[in-house]
């Protein structure tokens, strides 16, 4: 090159052998799903026309075995396992199985409707998929039925169709959960008691001769395998009470004693003390308590906090129990505004379950990035890159072995307006999924402003936004259903202080737009602007001179982290 100046030479040979495998692969990861829906159709269709024989004969059992033998089938699961290994997703999803996954379980609910009809199948099924606790969708389970006695699981269905028969057959294989409880919360024995608390309130008249004979021996049968009573369901209702209220007729009180020797450990119910409290108790007084996470929950949901203190004294929280305590006693402890509660779980020495998991680290998801300084870049693109960066660009933190358990609890904490429980909470938790799963900060601003009529919630809702606007682990770009931020929100709610404190966090901008394509700068007052630029200028007194003032401006904000990125990438092309 003649003259002066300078340039940069780039092979392209080099860069196109890197592109053309980049290519390669996004073509690989979008042929997957087509594949995948493509073999689950036929396999569905398959599936359907074999079991619409019925009964079952020797021929169509022969087809359905094969069906379950199929390579096609091993070929799904193992696409579905390339899905889900090759997805990284930055929310905390729920774990699915894989006859949810591979849109079966409509199959699996159609035979266990009619389980005396489709047994021959569904066992079979049941034992090809490992599905003994399969909790079939919530879509897939008929909303024309009571919510008591909707049913979940193979268990479910096999009691409330009284098929003694099956559910021996349940019952007998070792992964099969007595206590499986449905959306409900209810288990097997809830359900039975339930029905046999409804024939008893019929007078027997609406229940079909011998029912109540059916139900006991099948209630029989769930406690010889470990059905535990000390399971309450969403309805607040405990299963051994709703047989103990039906004492005065004579069977039912000679079958109650018979429960009792059988399940080897006290009973709680419930009554009513002399302050008018709902406290739990047990049948006979009897001192031989076995505490579980289940009974602990029942203390909870009854609000007995002296019960709940006592017994967890003799609680050991272990690898075995630590998810169900995080379902059942912290998220209860939230759900019930139960603060006091949740303070004597954190001081029962286990709070080391929470922290994370150092043989594990949460690695940021691959995406393909648009430069944020084309032509053609767009406010809703820049908007998206700007997410993904700080999502990324955040110091990384461990990841929790419980994270899916730890879903949501975060958030019910800020709702609750507790600051010490949440500092604590934080202080524990360094999982970046886990602290920005939910827009903390846009909920807690909304909650504040629907408390403006009531200043002390909202004070303390105010002091939690104000803490979250503080932490570097908690993602500023987080939106509402509408995209504003949560600075968006602290302008437009006047919540001036939490405002000052985001825009002191280096991932905050000022240029990312919500739905209606306004700015945070769009909600600020004048006088807010105006004192808050004020305190950009800023005398930096170690670099002044007497005679001379040097001036620093702080920009933060007006200028996106991604462009800066995007400058240091074009200066230093082979960084």
């Amino acid at each position: 090159m003649q003259g002066g100046g300078s340039y940069i030479r780039v092979d392209l040979e080099e860069v196109k052998p890197q592109d053309q495998s980049v290519t390669s692969e996004e073509k690989e990861r979008k042929l997957l799903p087509h594949e995948r829906k493509k073999i689950r159709t036929t396999i569905e269709h398959q599936f359907k026309a074999v079991i619409s024989i019925t009964p079952p004969t020797s021929d169509s059992l022969a087809e359905f075995d094969r069906l379950l033998a199929d390579d096609q089938l091993k070929q799904l699961e193992r696409l579905m396992t390339e899905l889900e290994l090759k997805n990284t997703p930055n929310r905390i999803l729920e774990p699915k199985s894989f006859l949810h996954n591979a849109r079966l379980q409509p199959l699996l609910v159609q035979m266990l409707e009619d389980i005396a009809q489709y047994r021959a199948y569904l066992e079979r099924f049941i034992i090809r998929f490992g599905a003994e606790n399969e909790c079939t969708a919530p879509k897939q389970n008929p909303q024309s039925k009571s919510d008591t006695t909707k049913p979940s699981a193979p268990i479910h269905y096999a009691v409330l169709q009284l098929n003694g028969d099956f559910l021996d057959w349940l019952l007998a294989r070792d992964n099969t959960d007595v206590n499986l409880r449905n959306s409900f919360k209810q288990t097997a024995l809830t359900l039975l008691c339930e029905n046999y608390d409804q024939c008893m309130r019929k007078s027997m008249q609406a229940c079909p001769p011998g029912w109540l004979a059916e139900i006991r021996t099948l209630i029989k049968q769930l406690l010889e395998k470990g059905a535990d009573f000390n399971i309450c369901s969403i309805h607040m209702k405990l299963p051994f009470e709703l047989l103990l209220k039906h004492c005065g007729h004579d069977e039912t009180r000679s079958f109650v004693e018979q429960c009792v020797d059988k399940a080897q450990c006290a009973l709680a119910i419930c009554s009513i003390n002399e302050r008018n409290e709902r406290v739990v108790g047990f049948y006979n007084n009897n001192p031989n308590v076995c505490v579980t996470v289940e009974l602990l929950e029942i203390f909870l949901r009854y609000n007995d906090c002296s019960n709940f203190a006592k017994y967890l004294a003799h609680f050991e929280v272990n690898e075995a129990n630590v998810k169900k305590v995080i379902r059942l006693l912290l998220h209860t402890a939230c759900d019930q505004k139960v603060i006091r509660v949740f303070e004597v779980s954190f001081r029962s020495r286990r709070e080391t379950h929470l922290q994370g998991n150092p043989a594990q680290t949460y690695t940021g998801c691959n995406y393909s990035s648009k430069d944020p300084n084309a032509p053609d870049t767009s406010s809703v693109d820049l908007n998206r890159e700007y997410s993904r960066f700080e999502s990324t660009e955040v110091q990384k933190g461990s990841e929790l072995e419980h994270r899916v358990e730890l879903k949501g609890l975060l958030k019910k904490v800020c709702l609750m307006a507790d600051l010490p429980l949440l500092q604590r909470l934080l202080a524990k938790i360094s999982d970046l999924i886990v602290l920005n799963d939910d827009p903390l900060l846009v909920n807690t601003l909304s909650k504040a402003y629907d408390f403006k009529r009531r200043i002390e919630e909202r004070n303390a809702l105010l002091a939690c936004a104000e803490y979250l606007a503080t932490q570097e682990t908690i993602h500023m770009s987080k939106k509402d259903n509408s995209g504003n931020t949560s600075l968006h929100l602290a302008l437009k709610y006047g919540f001036e202080s939490v405002a000052l404190a985001l825009l002191r966090q280096r991932h905050t901008y000022l240029g990312m737009c919500n739905n209606d394509n306004l700015t945070p700068l769009d909600y600020g007052t004048y006088g807010f602007w105006r004192k808050y630029l004020d305190q950009c200028i800023e005398i930096d007194l170690k670099r002044s001179i007497p005679d001379r003032d040097e001036i620093r401006f702080n920009l933060n904000g007006f200028y996106s982290s991604l462009q800066d990125k995007a400058f240091q990438d074009v200066a230093n092309p082979y960084r």
